[in-house]
């Protein structure tokens, strides 16, 4: 569902295990490193909004996550949480995240309305394929009473063109019984059977309904959010200020992109970079530092 919306513009996840530390480059680094190992850009996180709903332990320990992205590959700690310090980690809660909330749970919702529909369209097949079978197994019994009543009718003529005998008129008694037993058998069968086709034409009218329910939701989601240019973090050279994010996972991402600038990095032109300025391609919730921050940081995979 996810891929009927457009992205939108980002600072930005998650950390991958590193077999070993990326290697000191031969060049120096476009951009003079403002921390180190020695001397950590020491952190605390301002008081939150209870609305958006995350403790001050989880931001914590998510801003101690999105540090951790910066150290996998390099093995330098640039960024310490220390509740005493002066460079603060600001989530505002204004009507950028309202909107983003809102966008959120309109898209939960779309997602609902989406899985409804194709476990409507897979209970559409399954019955499909029972009327297939159905229709096979009803051919192959109209078959075998139209054989059997051919032979019944084969026998009465044989038995009229004859002297009549007791013996013959209880075998062809026996048949009459038995084509009745299968004529009703055969009525019983073309009837479910037509239940069948009537099921199934409420269940493709009840699909079409729900398609066209999801196709207007749709609609209104991306009138209602149309693309727009949001901000969502910001370093102003004393602290960071995050405005919007759409999940932890976001969240966290957004706050290493903006640790990122604080160390004093400019934006790439990689999509898949962390300095990239827009969410494109990034794994929110598998990140890894590409070759590109690490030429940044001075630093390569060789």
């Amino acid at each position: 569902m996810r891929h009927f919306f457009l992205l939108w513009a980002a600072c930005l996840g998650m950390l991958v295990p590193a077999s070993a530390f990326a290697q000191l480059s031969s060049h120096t680094p476009q951009t003079q490193i403002r921390y180190s190992n020695e001397h950590p850009l020491r952190y605390r996180i301002a008081d939150l909004d209870p609305r958006l709903k995350i403790s001050q332990q989880q931001m914590i320990e998510l801003s101690q996550q999105a540090a951790a992205i910066w150290a996998k590959d390099t093995g330098q700690h640039y960024f310490v949480y220390d509740p005493e310090a002066k460079f603060a980690i600001h989530l505002v809660f204004d009507q950028r995240q309202v909107r983003s909330m809102k966008r959120s749970e309109h898209l939960n919702q779309l997602e609902q309305e989406q899985q409804n529909w194709l476990e409507q369209n897979q209970q559409l097949q399954q019955l499909k394929e029972n009327i297939v079978r159905s229709a096979t197994q009803l051919e192959l019994q109209k078959i075998e009473y139209q054989h059997n009543n051919q032979k019944y009718q084969q026998s009465l003529q044989k038995l009229k063109a004859s002297a009549q005998n007791q013996k013959q008129v209880a075998q062809l008694a026996q048949q009459q019984q038995s084509l009745q037993q299968q004529a009703s058998d055969l009525q019983h069968k073309v009837t479910a059977h037509q239940q069948l086709i009537q099921q199934y034409s409420a269940q493709t009218e009840k699909s079409k309904q729900l398609y066209q329910q999801l196709s207007e939701s749709v609609a209104t989601f991306n009138q209602t959010f149309k693309p727009q240019v949001l901000h969502k973090g910001q370093f102003d050279g004393q602290q960071i200020f995050i405005y919007e994010f759409s999940s932890i996972d976001d969240l966290r991402l957004t706050l290493a992109h903006e640790f990122g600038h604080a160390l004093g990095l400019k934006h790439t032109q990689n999509p898949k970079s962390l300095m990239y300025p827009r969410i494109k391609e990034q794994d929110a919730r598998d990140f890894q530092l590409t070759d590109t921050d690490l030429e940044l940081l001075g630093f390569s995979r060789e």
